[in-house]
């Protein structure tokens, strides 16, 4: 357990959201529920990046800017 756990804040670490959410999904069920609040939270922080990603692409199409890359 302490290995997934050491990969997901190497993920984290390097900005990577939705590595560090695969690692913690891929503990034990029982090791897994102890983190489920947080899971809720980060599925949450890479949906809300998502969207913001998406609409900062519509903002500068609507002013013919190049899109932004995620």
């Amino acid at each position: 357990m302490s290995a997934v756990l050491a990969r997901a804040e190497t993920s984290l670490n390097k900005g990577d959201l939705a590595a560090a959410i695969k690692e913690v999904e891929a503990l034990p069920t029982p090791a897994r529920d102890a983190y489920a609040g947080w899971l809720d939270d980060a599925r949450a922080r890479l949906s809300a990046n998502a969207t913001l990603n998406t609409l900062e692409s519509a903002v500068l199409a609507s002013f013919g800017a190049p899109e932004a890359k995620p």
